[in-house]
């Protein structure tokens, strides 16, 4: 990502479910979002979340530096 790229924004959700990867992990038939600021704010921030339609796998993370 180009340091002046301050905050990205994904939301992988394509309606009716399927596959995404997040953090090097698949998920299937969910939704998830990430919003990271970039380094050029002086503090790198992550914060995800995903989940799967069975409810069986849940993931809420916040990551300072990565």
């Amino acid at each position: 990502m180009p340091n002046n790229v301050l905050v990205s924004v994904e939301y992988p959700a394509n309606g009716g479910g399927g596959d995404f990867k997040m953090d090097g992990f698949k998920f299937g038939y969910g939704a998830g979002l990430r919003l990271l600021i970039d380094e050029a704010t002086s503090s790198v921030l992550r914060f995800n979340i995903s989940f799967r339609e069975d409810g069986h796998s849940i993931f809420i993370g916040f990551n300072e530096a990565f």
